[in-house]
């Protein structure tokens, strides 16, 4: 589950840019004394040379104080881009958000790229929050193509400086609304539950015999060890120990069990509204028959099923 820190996000990206802009402005200021004051008063040799290394000396501990709040500036932007795309990987997002961060780095691209992850993102939340039914409220794209769009009137004459600071006052308001959005949407899973035994494991892992591999869905390549007591597929979190945020997903929609022999999985609707289906086999003609679950069913080993039309798909593995 993705969480954003918004006072976090907001107070250190105001913070230390004011710090970066007040150690700009001394290093300013310092240059423009020294100017004067080579213009004004003459000094020895050795006095100028004392004033120079002062100077230089005061410089480089700035100059290094600015990369510092620079590179602080640019992880902490880094880890926002990564975790706002994070939270709505559903296999329908248009990158991952590895890829949102790394193409910022490849030079020139990175001009086209930031209008995908900016008003890409907004427009990809708005889809998410269509796709899974929530009632949460959308971003505006509108508003951030307009965070895309002004940084290229800097080169503007006399409008230059106005969209500067128009954009980087539309920063703060895009990522407060970022925070807000991402905190809004509901835990992609709740695991565990009533069940202790219930884990989730990366899909090169098997927590043991017999388990589900999930071929689509919210859980997409992952695969999930179920206990011996079973667990529950639903969309309430009381009553369901792995919980799928669409609303074409019942409260307590499927219950999971494993056989006592170990030669595969119970399954078992509890009287869903949308159905589940299961497919045991492949026909000759490489297509699947899906059979609507009526009651309780075994499946064996590399049998399918899955809940409502096309909301999540499960494989069965064994050991």
């Amino acid at each position: 589950m993705v969480r954003l820190n918004k006072s976090f996000y907001l107070g250190s990206q105001i913070g230390l840019s004011v710090l970066a802009l007040v150690v700009l402005i001394v290093m300013f200021v310092r240059l423009v004394d020294l100017g004067a004051m080579r213009r004004g008063i003459i000094f020895s040799q050795g006095e100028m040379a004392q004033l120079v290394m002062e100077l230089v000396t005061e410089l480089i501990i700035e100059v290094i104080l600015f990369v510092l709040l620079s590179v602080a500036l640019s992880v902490i932007y880094l880890t926002l881009v990564y975790k706002m795309w994070d939270s709505v990987q559903d296999g329908n997002a248009r990158t991952s958000p590895g890829k949102a961060v790394g193409f910022l780095f490849i030079p020139f691209f990175q001009f086209y790229w930031f209008f995908q992850v900016w008003w890409g993102f907004a427009k990809d939340y708005n889809g998410y929050v269509r796709r899974h039914s929530l009632r949460v409220p959308e971003l505006s794209e509108g508003l951030f193509l307009t965070f895309n769009i002004l940084p290229f009137l800097s080169w503007v004459p006399f409008l230059g400086w106005a969209g500067v600071i128009v954009d980087n006052i539309l920063f703060f308001v895009i990522v407060a609304s970022i925070c807000d959005a991402v905190n809004a949407l509901p835990a992609r899973a709740i695991l565990g539950g009533a069940q202790p035994g219930f884990s989730v494991v990366g899909p090169q892992q098997c927590p043991g015999s017999p388990s589900l591999y999930c071929v689509s869905g919210e859980f997409g390549g992952y695969q999930l060890g179920i206990p011996s007591k079973g667990l529950v597929i639903g969309r309430n979190p009381s009553r369901a120990n792995l919980v799928l945020v669409s609303n074409e997903v019942s409260a307590a929609h499927v219950r999971v069990w494993p056989d006592i022999s170990g030669s595969g999985l119970w399954i078992e609707d509890i009287h869903s509204t949308n159905g589940t289906y299961y497919c045991e086999c492949v026909q000759f003609d490489g297509r699947r028959r899906w059979v609507e679950l009526r009651g309780r069913r075994m499946l064996g080993k590399g049998a399918h099923f899955r809940i409502g039309c096309d909301v999540a798909e499960f494989e069965v593995r064994l050991a």
